[in-house]
């Protein structure tokens, strides 16, 4: 689940030994120049590929690390997205997660009884006045499609 590390050493000038350096101003410069090359060519030559990648299984998202987030599964951005995603396609093909259908989001008609219980539907079709079975069936559907 990680990036690549870069192994290799930044710390060329520390191989120098003493304090008089037996290098010329030019291979001095080199030297310390060097380190900073090493660290620009890896960050855009592995680094980079490594964020830009987005086949499943390497993504970038698949390797940095999210916190918890109330509600939402998983570790990594990718695991979290993909648990946004599933609640977002159950919520729009009419399913609601337990918990989540609040008496105030319910019809006026629908909403908790004296008991603490939903009003059931036979209950609510009980109550209501229809002229048709088919007027109960439309209903019906109207009902276990909105709270279901």
């Amino acid at each position: 689940m990680a990036f690549t590390t870069m192994t290799g050493s930044v710390s060329n000038h520390q191989a120098i030994v003493g304090d008089v350096p037996a290098l010329d101003a030019t291979g001095f410069k080199e030297l310390l120049d060097k380190a900073a090359e090493d660290i620009v060519a890896f960050i855009n030559s592995t680094l980079l590929v490594e964020l830009e990648e987005n086949t499943v299984g390497v993504s970038a998202a698949e390797k940095i690390g999210s916190g918890a987030i109330s509600g939402v599964t998983g570790t990594t951005v990718r695991d979290q997205i993909s648990s946004l995603k599933a609640q977002i396609a159950a919520v729009a093909l009419g399913a609601i997660p337990d918990g989540t259908l609040t008496e105030t989001q319910m019809a006026d008609d629908m909403k908790k009884d004296i008991t603490g219980g939903v009003v059931s539907v036979n209950t609510y079709l009980s109550d209501a006045s229809f002229s048709t079975r088919r007027d109960i069936n439309m209903h019906t559907t109207y009902i276990m499609g909105g709270l279901i």
